[in-house]
């Protein structure tokens, strides 16, 4: 993780920014950031975390270097509350060049929904615990 700058939205019935690309440094910091996260339950605010992470995040004040490609991993339990809004987001993103790499986890993830917010590619799990299963194929997803 020496040259990777990874930050974190999450979201539900709204989104927030945990982490700045420019907050954590080395990988041991980031993981540990992870933990600290809250759970979060309610409805599925896609359209305000990729609002976010476009608006916010993916700046120069906020660690965004220009000569760098931007990568975003969406990861989603269910439907969100405004297709429209979310995919209209996720194709700003792509237009200004950033992969959105989307997946779905659980049942309730519809897959035309998933495949409208990536970018290069979309991965489907049934379990949170099952993202590890994935973790190989998205490392490939991420160096296209």
């Amino acid at each position: 993780m020496d040259d990777d700058l990874v930050a974190m939205v999450e979201y539900s019935d709204s989104a927030r920014v945990e982490w700045y690309l420019n907050e954590y440094m080395s990988q041991k910091s980031a993981l540990e950031a992870v933990n600290e996260i809250p759970w979060v339950t309610g409805n599925t605010a896609t359209h305000s975390a990729l609002w976010l992470v476009r608006n916010l995040v993916l700046t120069s004040s906020h660690g965004d270097r220009s000569n760098v490609p931007d990568v975003v991993i969406l990861i989603t339990d269910g439907g969100t509350s405004d297709v429209g809004m979310a995919t209209n987001e996720a194709k700003l993103l792509h237009s200004s060049g950033t992969n959105v790499i989307a997946i779905g986890v659980g049942l309730n993830v519809d897959p035309t929904e998933l495949d409208s917010y990536k970018s290069s590619r979309s991965f489907h799990v049934v379990s949170y615990g099952m993202l590890t299963s994935i973790t190989r194929q998205v490392v490939q997803a991420l160096c296209i």
